[in-house]
């Protein structure tokens, strides 16, 4: 169904553009003036733009998870990972998330736990009487409430899929139609017959920008003719096979401009809104979970991989000006945020649930602020 999808989704926009530059732009200016050389070159500019994302998104990798593991990681067979590996996570234990706010904020009056360096060992810190002042500080370092002070390097378990039988790195989901894991997975897009993970979002949005961008001047351009064609009081001579031909292609042009642009801008707003918020689809919906668990003690849930609307977005599309980075290019998106790497025997004593899903575990003692 996939490749289908995608043909279908190629001879759609190829016909739009044919039918622009053949029946809507003579319509629009005299062949040769400045005015339909600009249109033209407008047009030019974002039908390539459109295929070049799509094709870049369709065909790229969106991102296995052993181009970002350590050999000492994927070193491991199969077959030497024991239960408790797998339960654990393999032999790659942890990674280090750069970060410059709390994993986790303590809204006022909420127990904390404070965790020693020594011996992991935690004493119950209150501010004010209700909820806050209760004893709870195994159940609130058993839930992972701490932060790293001074926004330093927590390290985070990396997860273990048991469908590819090896480690899994943070942010990294299976993907059951691809039957693989994916960095960065935030959904597998069936007009891209491919997943849309770290090394394809990018072509992902431009798309998206494009083709909204594209709609809206679609519909711009055509709307004065169509709008001249419904107003019409009926034409008194039968009209000839070409100009019913173009009339078909400008109220086509306009109808179906209009629908997908209405469509592509509610989806655009998403992915803008998950770039901002340094979230994929899949993990929005799991940290409305952690917000929703943390609520209930009192507690504010924290994005740790969140360093703000800027960084968040040269995550996707790097440290060039705004404008660079929305034209066509084919280099890498930057490195992820985490480095992964083996902890020693030692380290893993220390290890904290964060999350249900085991995929999360601060592995590091750190102390928790009011």
């Amino acid at each position: 169904m996939g490749p289908l999808l995608l043909l279908f989704a190629t001879g759609l926009i190829s016909c739009v553009i044919c039918m622009y530059f053949k029946f809507i732009l003579p319509a629009t200016a005299t062949f040769g003036s400045i005015p339909y050389l600009l249109h033209a070159t407008w047009a030019l500019f974002i039908s390539f733009n459109l295929f070049f994302n799509y094709y870049h998104c369709a065909f790229t990798h969106p991102g296995k998870p052993e181009l970002f593991l350590p050999s000492s990681c994927m070193s491991d067979s199969d077959d030497d990972l024991t239960e408790d590996d797998e339960e654990t996570g393999g032999r790659c234990h942890g990674s280090v998330v750069e970060r410059t706010r709390p994993l986790l904020s303590i809204t006022e009056g909420a127990a904390i736990s404070r965790v020693n360096a020594g011996g992991g060992n935690s004493t119950a810190a209150a501010d004010g009487g209700g909820e806050g002042g209760r004893n709870s500080s195994n159940a609130t370092a058993s839930r992972g409430s701490m932060h790293a002070g001074g926004g330093g390097r927590v390290r985070v378990r990396c997860g273990y899929c048991k469908k590819c039988k090896g480690p899994k790195p943070a942010r990294a989901h299976h993907c059951h139609v691809c039957d693989q894991c994916i960095v960065n997975m935030d959904h597998h897009c069936p007009w891209m017959n491919n997943c849309v993970g770290y090394l394809n979002y990018r072509y992902f949005v431009l798309f998206l920008m494009y083709m909204f961008v594209g709609c809206v001047y679609a519909v711009l351009v055509s709307a004065p003719q169509f709008m001249a064609m419904a107003k019409s009081p009926g034409a008194r001579r039968k009209p000839s096979p070409l100009e019913m031909t173009q009339h078909s292609a400008i109220m086509m042009t306009f109808v179906l401009a209009l629908s997908v642009g209405v469509a592509i801008s509610v989806l655009l707003g998403w992915h803008i809104y998950l770039i901002c918020s340094a979230q994929t689809t899949i993990e929005f919906y799991q940290n409305q979970s952690h917000r929703s668990r943390a609520r209930q003690w009192g507690e504010l849930w924290s994005n740790p991989f969140d360093v703000g609307c800027k960084g968040n977005w040269q995550q996707v599309f790097g440290p060039q000006p705004f404008l660079l980075s929305l034209l066509p290019s084919r280099r890498p998106p930057p490195p992820p945020l985490i480095d992964f790497f083996p902890l020693e025997d030692e380290d893993q004593d220390q290890r904290q649930r964060f999350s249900d899903e085991g995929e999360w575990t601060v592995d590091e003692p750190m102390s928790a602020v009011v």
